[in-house]
């Protein structure tokens, strides 16, 4: 658990973001006080806009202002791929412009295919079902709340709940069974 100050902290620097090097800095140094082992910039949207390169460029600034390790989620999304072996990706948001998610993962070298119809999710899942795609990996506020995602493969009705931090794992074991590796 957090003490109330660096509680405190956390909610006032909650959100840092943009081109404001000096703002993530500050707020780096100040989350610091907590002796993290790593700290995560959670911000998609910014280190997706900024790409790779910029990206690491955040990072670097998180980890010159206080000496710890950093990551960023749009970072990890990039080394599950890698881990799983996965070049082409199907993208699938709520959001009405995917065009920052399109051009990162392009840049990070993955091919994306991507629905930005104006359809309910339900439409979209159905027709990744349709042109043959083996797996849905959906993440919902519900879910989130509960440390689950929604894991559904395509020849299958059943909807599975696993944990964040065992997806990954599970679906490149899965992968990996049907490979035949």
């Amino acid at each position: 658990m957090l003490g109330g100050r660096v509680r405190d902290k956390v909610r006032a620097y909650a959100w840092i973001g943009g081109d404001r090097p000096h703002e993530i800095a500050d707020a780096a140094k100040l989350l610091s006080d907590a002796h993290p082992d790593v700290i995560v910039f959670h911000c998609t949207d910014t280190s997706m806009t900024q790409g790779p390169q910029g990206e690491g460029k955040i990072l670097d600034i998180v980890k010159d202002a206080t000496g710890i390790d950093a990551m960023a989620t749009s970072r990890l999304v990039l080394d599950a791929l890698t881990a799983l072996g996965m070049k082409k990706v199907v993208l699938l948001t709520p959001y009405k412009s995917n065009k920052a998610v399109i051009d990162y993962l392009t840049a990070a070298g993955v091919e994306v295919l991507y629905d930005d119809r104006n359809e309910r999710a339900g439409v979209k899942f159905k027709d990744a079902d349709l042109i043959g795609l083996p797996f849905r990996i959906a993440v919902g506020k519900k879910g989130l709340a509960e440390g689950v995602v929604e894991v559904k493969r395509r020849n299958s009705a059943e909807v599975r709940k696993m944990k964040i931090d065992e997806v990954v794992r599970a679906v490149a074991a899965e992968v990996a069974a049907e490979r035949g590796s």
